[in-house]
C-alpha cells in the first residue's frame, strides 16, 4: 500500500512538473519613458481590438502594442480615472 501511495505521489509530481514547464510568461515594465505619463495606475481594461486602456490619477492612456499614448478627454482635464468598463461587444 505504501509503495502504491509513493508511486501515485511521484506520478502526480511528474504531471505537475510537465504542466509547470509548459507555462511561460513574459513581463515588460512600462515607465514614463515608454509614454506612461503617470505611474499611479488605478485600473486597466482590454477592448475588443486588444488595446489596453490604462486609467491613472491624471488621465486615460492607451497601449496599442507598441506605444502608450494619453487619450484626450472631452474637457481635456487631467481627470482621475478609477474604473474602465467594456460592454458585451468589447467597446470601452
Amino acid at each position: 500500500m505504501a509503495s502504491l501511495i509513493r508511486w501515485a505521489v511521484a506520478a502526480a509530481l511528474l504531471v505537475l512538473v510537465g504542466v509547470a514547464s509548459a507555462q511561460e510568461a513574459a513581463f515588460f515594465r512600462y515607465q514614463e519613458s515608454a509614454g506612461l505619463g503617470n505611474l499611479t495606475v488605478r485600473c486597466i481594461a482590454q477592448d475588443a481590438r486588444g488595446m489596453l486602456w490604462i486609467g491613472t490619477e491624471n488621465g486615460l492612456y492607451r497601449l496599442d502594442g507598441f506605444a502608450i499614448r494619453r487619450e484626450p478627454l472631452p474637457d481635456d482635464a487631467e481627470t482621475e480615472i478609477v474604473e474602465i468598463k467594456t460592454d458585451e461587444s468589447g467597446h470601452i
